[in-house]
Order: structure tokens, then sequence, then C-alpha cells
């Protein structure tokens, strides 16, 4: 993320962010582990037991809940200094 890609518009007072990919893939990588976890977790297989697997499992979703933190301290960032 580039602290260029959010800027405030202090006249219209809209928060104006450049569209991108990035975060469409990281909704879609969190709805791919969840969803597999869940048809697992369904098909009552074991692997949803194993601790490599969870724990896995939690620091990918965790690296991607840091990421959307991220850039919504860009955002604040980007609105707190008003440029």
């Amino acid at each position: 993320m580039h602290p260029e890609s959010a800027r405030y518009d202090a006249e219209s007072g809209k928060l104006i962010v450049a569209g991108r990919c990035v975060p469409m893939l990281v909704l879609l990588g969190i709805f791919s582990v969840r969803y597999a976890m869940g048809v697992a977790r369904g098909m009552e297989l074991d692997i949803v037991r194993d601790r490599n697997v969870q724990l896995a499992a939690s620091l990918v979703l965790g690296a991607f809940s840091g990421f959307f933190l991220a850039r919504g301290l860009l955002f604040w960032r980007a609105h707190s200094v008003r440029a």
C-alpha cells in the first residue's frame, strides 16, 4: 500500500481512494479459508482437529486482518493530514 493511494479532499469532505484489486483478493482469501474450514468441519474431517492446520488458518486470517488494519490506518492518516 502506498500512502499516495488515499488522500483527503477538504473541499468536498471526501476520502479519495485509488481502486486496486488487492483488497478484493484479500476478501477472497478470507472467504476461501473460512469456507474450507467450514466444509472440513461439516464433513467432520480429522484435519480440523489438527493443531498445525488450526495454527496455519489462524495465521493466514490474522495476516489478512492485519492488511485491513494497515489500510484503515492509512485512510485515517490521510484524513488527519487534510492535505
